[in-house]
């Protein structure tokens, strides 16, 4: 509780990772009671139990509150090798997951809902200090240093694979077959919406610095910005996607509208060239564009002609923003 809370206010974690102590056995909750003077034999690492998801994540715990312990110089830090290694050990525990417990594992969780939500939900909450320490890196200026393409890469990556994770569940693409969609897709959101979020205007960040790799393409290395094999457009798509997944939930519990503003007005700023005077339309014309999908689905009897928009609302923001 006290990672989670640090990571959604901000604030360095009261917990010392030195206080944090073995991870449970594997076992099923049926395997012992009260009366059971001593636990029986765990299971094998990777056999499928009810504690599975919580050694999984203990396994990780004290890595994770280390991370977040130095998230708050993150931005400020000049060698970047300590912010590396911290993340690097994260990066092991995510491949060190079971494969049971791998969303992408179509053997076990596909046709069972709540166990994809529960391997969804483990890959996100491991991935989440991982993000706080690389995001600032990503949205912020350009370094010159050999290690900062790779940490670009992997928060891309860790980025994307959140984002990919919002296909399982929202009705307008997932498998129809599967049982109470719409409460999971609920859920989802409820537990991740923070996530996405962040994620989307990562991807945003990313795009905007490999806009601009000539100038920070490291002299040691010669490596452009990391080795994703993700093209612009590609990018472009799930942020679009994801754009348009909040939009569609607008009016939902848990919904901000400031929140879909806020990226649709991101993602036209990265995508735009040129002047400040075109990059200024361009956003302009994407906060039009989301304020005009949120009344159609809010209200959609109104015709998108009839929307008044004031863009004087966003002068500030978006003078801001094509700075």
């Amino acid at each position: 509780m006290d990672l989670e809370a640090s990571i959604a206010s901000g604030m360095p974690v009261m917990t010392s990772p030195h206080d944090v102590g073995p991870p449970p056995a594997n076992l099923d909750d049926s395997d012992f009671d009260e009366s059971t003077p001593q636990l029986p034999p765990e299971k094998g690492p990777s056999d499928l139990t009810d504690s599975l998801y919580q050694i999984s994540l203990a396994t990780s715990l004290a890595d994770r509150l280390r991370a977040m312990s130095v998230v708050r110089i993150a931005r400020e830090q000049i060698d970047l090798s300590e912010l590396a290694q911290q993340g690097s050990r994260i990066v092991e525990h995510l491949q060190q997951i079971p494969r049971v417990l791998k969303p992408g594992n179509a053997s076990t969780n596909n046709n069972d809902p709540a166990m994809l939500l529960n391997c969804v939900l483990l890959s996100v909450y491991t991935r989440r200090p991982l993000l706080c320490l690389y995001r600032p890196l990503v949205l912020g200026d350009p370094r010159d240093d050999p290690i900062f393409p790779e940490i670009c890469r992997i928060c891309l990556e860790s980025s994307l694979a959140n984002l990919s994770y919002q296909d399982n569940f929202n009705p307008s693409v997932a498998d129809l077959e599967v049982c109470n969609l719409g409460a999971y897709w609920d859920l989802f959101q409820t537990f991740c919406y923070n996530d996405i979020l962040w994620d989307a205007l990562s991807v945003c960040g990313y795009i905007r610095l490999s806009s601009q790799r000539n100038s920070f393409e490291s002299q040691k290395s010669g490596r452009a910005l990391g080795s994703s094999m993700h093209s612009k457009a590609s990018l472009i798509r799930s942020v679009e996607s994801t754009l348009d997944s909040l939009t569609a939930r607008i009016g939902e519990a848990g919904s901000n509208l400031k929140d879909i503003l806020l990226l649709a007005v991101v993602l036209q700023s990265v995508r735009a060239r040129g002047s400040t005077q075109v990059q200024g339309e361009r956003m302009s014309q994407g906060a039009t564009k989301a304020l005009s999908a949120c009344r159609q689905h809010l209200l959609p009897a109104v015709a998108e002609d009839s929307l008044a928009l004031s863009l004087t609302d966003f002068a500030q923001m978006v003078g801001l923003m094509a700075k």
